[in-house]
């Protein structure tokens, strides 16, 4: 059990390194959903024979930006469940909270993978908007 310490450790780097994952998921999806909004107000206002399908790509990645950045609730430690362990034997107290932490990694991953999953979605659709927008601008010219 000396290796508790460790893994309790490592869990909690983890669990930073992730939060911080969200938060550069959430800022990268502001940046799309901003040129995205710039994308589909441009297309709108063009006479393009593409403008159709740019001004929908553009709406469609600013959607997907939207549901990226989404706020979620994320598993934490409920510190009120830990009073349970104040009389307890300290390797039973590591070992918990090793499984929260393994649980709630676990969970916290998933919502990352959907938020960086729209993200990845968004930031393609936003390039075919932008890509179809320039191709109808030189294709009138």
């Amino acid at each position: 059990m000396s290796s508790l310490q460790l893994i309790l450790e490592t869990f909690e780097r983890e669990r930073d390194r992730d939060l911080s994952h969200f938060d550069s998921v959430d800022t990268k999806a502001g940046v799309v959903l901003g040129f995205a909004g710039l994308v589909a107000a441009i297309a709108f206002n063009t006479a393009q024979p593409s403008r159709g399908l740019s001004f929908f790509l553009g709406l469609s990645a600013a959607t997907l930006a939207v549901a990226a950045s989404w706020p979620r609730k994320l598993p934490a430690l409920e510190p009120s469940r830990l009073r349970d362990y104040i009389v307890a034997e300290e390797r039973i107290t590591r070992l918990v909270l090793v499984d929260t932490y393994s649980e709630m990694l676990d969970q916290a991953r998933l919502v990352l993978g959907t938020k960086s999953r729209r993200l990845k979605y968004a930031m393609v659709l936003l390039a075919l908007a932008g890509l179809t927008s320039a191709i109808g601008e030189i294709s009138t010219r």
